[in-house]
């Protein structure tokens, strides 16, 4: 079957929420997750030869910060009290984290180019729900509470639980979109759909009250300037000033938002109120209060860690313990190293390491750079296989191997 269809499957089976019953998201994540295991060891036995000779050292790395994980978790097991923390905190943030790379091998091995506007299609109906929401909240609940969204039931969220999900997406759909139309063999028609998506991102995610999307929008883009500026300068120069003047006509004329980001970036909310502006006022302000107090987050965390600094207390340990259960360290680094200690960061950096020299060779170094950046402000591996299976799909698009026009769409 092909990539697209594949993804719009689980993508599908990840956001829907049909029924609103208690779980209903657990189970539903549970039966993707067996359907993806499956999937993916089908694709593994079909193509085993070819991964074992071109992926060798990645799959090599993978395994061994699976097994770091894995003995963490197996040494931590009296921090659970009893069995159902044990399976939706320690296997539930594990299995979440696998969907990445089984999803990767599965979509690399089934024609991802044939039928590549399905998940195109994916992508604008992501942006377009969030669009909806701008307009009208009230309006769109009437879809939204088919999603998972209906778990948030404020700012915008799109198809996703969370506003920041839809951040991180949105930036990174945008970010791909421009790669897209800084690739010589997409056709100018192609060119005019990615420019108008990217845009739509643009405006949506700046809407979104999501810092992290300007984080990782302004990280990807950085990333990006430093190989299209030496091909198209002016195109680019132009592309991101038109961004920066974009956005930020964007969240200057909406109170809401301007106080929101106003928290990071006090200038902004100085134009929104027609105040006097000073040098500090652009000098970003980094504080609990302004990063909705991930400080607090992360030093519990690095106390946590602190507990057992060489293999970490165990994934799901520090959410299952008591006053945490429902909050992770929204930072993925930090709950690397407090789940696996120092062993599982040392094996997750080697991991890294790979996976970029493997981006870089595909070209799209500047994405994978972009989605890691992401993960410095929340942890979407822990609870968002939605955001997982976005990230995976639109890694792809750029490391496929010269397309020709008509295939971009």
């Amino acid at each position: 079957m092909n990539a697209n269809i594949i993804f719009l499957i689980f993508f599908s089976i990840a956001v829907l929420k049909p029924i609103n019953i208690p779980n209903i998201n657990r189970y539903m994540g549970m039966g993707l997750l067996v359907l993806v295991s499956i999937w993916f060891f089908i694709t593994v036995i079909k193509n085993y030869r070819h991964l074992v000779k071109n992926y060798a050292w990645q799959i090599a790395a993978v395994i061994l910060f699976i097994t770091v994980n894995a003995i963490s978790l197996i040494t931590n097991l009296h921090r659970f009290e009893n069995l159902t923390l044990l399976v939706f905190y320690g296997l539930a943030s594990f299995a979440v984290w696998l969907i990445f790379p089984m999803t990767w091998v599965i979509f690399q091995y089934n024609n991802l180019q044939k039928y590549r506007w399905i998940g195109w299609a994916v992508m604008v109906f992501i942006a377009s729900v969030a669009l909806w929401q701008i307009i009208d909240m009230s309006a769109s609940w009437q879809l939204r509470q088919y999603f998972v969204a209906a778990d948030a039931r404020y700012l915008i969220t799109s198809v996703t639980r969370w506003h920041t999900i839809y951040g991180a997406i949105a930036a990174i759909i945008a970010l791909v979109c421009l790669k897209q139309v800084f690739t010589p063999t997409v056709d100018k028609a192609a060119k005019v759909f990615f420019l108008l998506l990217a845009i739509l991102s643009l405006y949506t995610g700046a809407l979104g009250e999501s810092r992290n999307f300007f984080f990782t929008l302004g990280v990807g883009l950085l990333a990006m300037s430093f190989t299209t500026i030496l091909k198209a300068p002016k195109t680019t120069i132009i592309i991101v000033i038109l961004t920066i003047i974009g956005t930020h006509w964007l969240v200057i004329n909406n109170n809401r938002i301007a106080q929101d980001y106003g928290k990071v970036l006090p200038y902004i909310s100085k134009l929104n109120q027609g105040k006097a502006i000073t040098k500090q006022d652009f000098i970003p302000k980094f504080n609990n209060h302004s990063m909705s107090g991930r400080l607090t987050f992360w030093q519990r965390g690095i106390k946590s860690w602190q507990q057992n600094p060489w293999l970490g207390i165990g994934a799901g340990s520090f959410r299952a313990s008591s006053n945490q259960k429902y909050f992770n360290l929204h930072n993925y680094y930090i709950q690397v190293l407090v789940d696996s200690g120092m062993i599982g960061m040392a094996s997750f950096i080697l991991l890294l390491i790979f996976l970029m020299i493997k981006a870089y060779s595909a070209g799209n170094l500047a994405i994978f750079v972009a989605i890691l950046s992401s993960l410095v402000f929340d942890n979407y591996l822990d609870y968002s296989m939605g955001w997982v299976l976005c990230m995976v799909w639109l890694l792809k698009p750029v490391s496929s191997e010269s397309p020709t026009p008509k295939q971009m769409l």
